[in-house]
């Protein structure tokens, strides 16, 4: 993940098998890209120790001013869950699902 974002741009553990990456001056549709070539890039990974492939599924959420950091990764959260629920190895923006 580290090597697809940018030199301000954060990469972190949150939980178990959660990460966060907080992405610094990046449009939606940078982040969109972003958000894709990870996942892309894992499912293209062989993993010896396992006998199939790897996915995963992330949530987007971009900052809004007025709204605390806690509606930020509520939202991403919920995003993420989206994504599993509607069949996994995805990624779901919130601004794509607001547009609509």
């Amino acid at each position: 993940m580290k090597e697809q974002v940018g030199p301000n741009d954060f990469v972190a553990r949150y939980g178990g098998e959660e990460f966060a990456l907080i992405l610094l001056d990046r449009s939606d549709a940078e982040a969109d890209q972003i958000g894709e070539c990870i996942r892309l890039n894992v499912r293209a990974m062989h993993h010896e120790e396992i006998d199939g492939s790897v996915s995963i599924s992330g949530g987007l959420a971009r900052y809004e001013p007025g709204r605390g950091k806690e509606w930020l990764f509520v939202t991403a959260d919920e995003m993420l869950y989206r994504a599993k629920h509607e069949g996994k190895d995805k990624i779901v923006a919130h601004h794509a699902i607001s547009a609509r």
